[in-house]
């Protein structure tokens, strides 16, 4: 009895020893694991950061974009509305170059009628010179048969 009381000892110290050797064996998992887990958490955390930055970043970019985007409009509306106002301009000046033709065609024919005039005018002029040179010579000859 005493052999199996002692074998019983032995077999308690064996299992003990296994289940401190087994518990130590678990402690050492549950380190490791207590370190991968906070290893896990520290990246995560990193890359919620850097996913936080990228985040901003993009809003950034997009607050930018839309900058852009309404300058743009803000520039087109601006030209467009230059443009009809070009156009009105245009317009205006086209109708003021075909006034300004019309005018112009006006003042070429008062200008030939006055041309006209004035040529008749000169005939006139001519016509009486001559008479008076005819009238002056036939003076002449009447006071030189006189005499």
């Amino acid at each position: 009895m005493v052999a199996k009381k002692d074998r019983l000892i032995g077999q308690l110290r064996i299992a003990a020893n296994t289940g401190q050797n087994d518990a130590q064996n678990l402690q050492k998992t549950l380190d490791t694991l207590k370190k991968t887990h906070n290893e896990t958490l520290r990246i995560e955390r990193r890359k919620s950061r850097d996913d936080s930055d990228d985040l901003k970043k993009a809003r950034l970019e997009l607050k930018d974009a839309r900058r852009s985007e309404s300058a743009a409009r803000n520039a087109a509306e601006k030209i467009a509305g230059e443009k009809l106002d070009l156009e009105v301009e245009i317009k205006a000046l086209t109708k003021s170059v075909t006034d300004l033709g019309k005018e112009k065609r006006e003042l070429e024919k008062a200008l030939a009628a006055a041309n006209r005039k004035v040529k008749a005018a000169q005939n006139k002029l001519d016509a009486q010179a001559a008479l008076k040179i005819n009238a002056s010579t036939i003076v002449t000859l009447l006071t030189t048969r006189r005499t």
